[in-house]
């Protein structure tokens, strides 16, 4: 479930598989299950923000929970708009769409071509828009280091931009901020516009997006809510008695940049995708199901698009992931749908123990973490997964070679024991994760066809951190 795909960027092109066109749930039923889960996970103080199910572009549910601002407890309204995390890259994504539309920018142009005085020259003349749209250009950087002073897209850059490579462009996909923010650059380069400026106009304006845009968060507007974080560390064990809430005001950046961070809410969220999918944006239409996701400390987001039955759904939470993203994968189960969840949320040093009530068989366990971790063991696992989300021969191929240590067994011979794999479970959906380390994860599953299933994965100590192990166990 990672953020959309080719043209307009996130993780590389897939096939989408549709589990059930006719979803096994009435209207009027769905609505009233995913009431009775947000009601009981707003009660539980697990969920603060708001749910938009739509059908067909009109809104079926929209409601709001808890509050924008809890220490003058003011409530949230379905007007509240909030920090939106990496859900943020689809405008900067459509940005690049419509420049590449215009004639502007070329999707395999490098860097060198629009930015020629770029620090490192050897890899801008290798890393093109593509790779930076896809997470493939190899470039690092921690965009959340002096949150203080991040007022732009443009002061970001100093943070990315001096370091070196992480790999060879183009031959590993590896979830990249730094990668966007270089993206933020060109766009103001080529626009001569500043990146806020120009989204601003030619998306928000374009969409219709009245109540989006990238206030200051030491300056929130009333209509905005603040982020509340726990500070958990995701790579810990949960304590036995979660700590309370704060706000994230000093540890996330003071505004949005290309890489996320802007302000919106669900009714605008909705006007994006509708005028993205009949192409009013200046771009080709955008019709392909996918789920976005952004997360981070005291944020969480989700667009889940062209679910089974012609849904939409958005939530929007001002807590830790996976505030938005419990409610999501539920609601995917109940429409007889369902991808693989490791990449969807970017949990920003953020776990916390989460069981959806109503969740039926496939809930996690107690105390499991619902996302996988942002290590090269959870990685890999999210790679792993991506894998059986796309029953594609070529992208199945490329998994195993680029991602598996080599093996007594051929490769073609991996890829038809991977095919029989895929026709007996079909999509497997990340359940739960019930432990890592450095060499290892198990994680609870569901195969679409199979259903419950717990995979051990082993990878190696070292980069590149291939799989060397997989363990599979009927978990019925």
């Amino acid at each position: 479930m990672v953020t959309a795909v080719h043209a307009q960027g996130g993780q590389p092109p897939r096939r989408e598989t549709r589990q059930a066109d006719t979803p096994p749930i009435s209207p009027d039923e769905l609505v009233r299950k995913l009431r009775s889960l947000a009601d009981s996970l707003s009660r539980d103080d697990r969920f603060s923000g708001v749910v938009l199910l739509a059908r067909n572009g009109t809104p079926l549910f929209t409601q709001a929970y808890g509050y924008s601002d809890r220490e003058a407890k003011r409530r949230n309204t379905v007007a509240t708009s909030f920090n939106v995390s990496s859900i943020g890259k689809l405008f900067t994504m459509m940005a690049v769409a419509q420049l590449v539309a215009d004639g502007r920018l070329a999707l395999d142009g490098t860097i060198a071509r629009y930015w020629p005085d770029y620090p490192d020259k050897a890899a801008a003349e290798k890393i093109t828009i593509r790779h930076l749209l896809e997470h493939r250009s190899g470039i690092t950087g921690d965009i959340f280091a002096n949150p203080a002073s991040r007022r732009s897209n443009h002061v970001a850059v100093e943070l990315v931009v001096h370091n070196p490579l992480a790999f060879e462009p183009g031959t590993r996909t590896e979830y990249s901020n730094a990668g966007y923010i270089v993206l933020g650059e060109i766009i103001e380069r080529v626009t001569h516009e500043d990146y806020h400026a120009y989204v601003a106009s030619h998306v928000f304006t374009a969409a219709g997006m009245t109540a989006t845009g990238f206030p200051s968060n030491d300056a929130l507007p009333a209509t905005a809510a603040i982020g509340y974080t726990r500070g958990l560390d995701e790579d810990a064990p949960p304590p036995a008695t979660l700590p309370p809430f704060a706000r994230n005001t000093n540890v996330q950046p003071r505004r949005g940049s290309a890489a996320g961070g802007s302000y919106s809410n669900v009714n605008d969220l909705l006007r994006f995708i509708m005028a993205r999918r009949r192409g009013t944006l200046g771009a080709p239409p955008r019709l392909a199901q996918n789920v976005s996701a952004g997360g981070s400390p005291g944020s969480n987001g989700i667009i889940a698009e062209g679910l089974p039955g012609e849904y939409d759904l958005i939530v929007l939470s001002n807590f830790d992931p996976p505030a938005a993203g419990a409610i999501e994968r539920v609601v995917e189960q109940w429409l007889g749908g369902g991808r693989p969840g490791p990449g969807d949320v970017r949990i920003g040093g953020v776990r916390r123990p989460t069981q959806a009530p109503n969740a039926g068989a496939s809930s996690p366990a107690a105390g499991a973490a619902t996302t996988l971790p942002d290590t090269p063991v959870g990685r890999a696992a999210a790679d792993y997964l991506k894998a059986f989300a796309s029953g594609d021969t070529s992208l199945m191929r490329s998994f195993l070679t680029t991602r598996m240590a080599p093996g007594q067994r051929s490769t073609d011979e991996r890829l038809n024991q991977y095919r029989e794999m895929f026709a007996e479970n079909g999509v497997m959906t990340l359940v739960g994760v019930d432990a890592a380390s450095e060499s290892a994860i198990t994680m609870r599953v569901t195969g679409a066809q199979s259903g419950p299933l717990v995979i051990t994965l082993r990878v190696e100590n070292a980069a590149p951190y291939r799989i060397n192990g997989i363990q599979f166990l009927m978990d019925r």
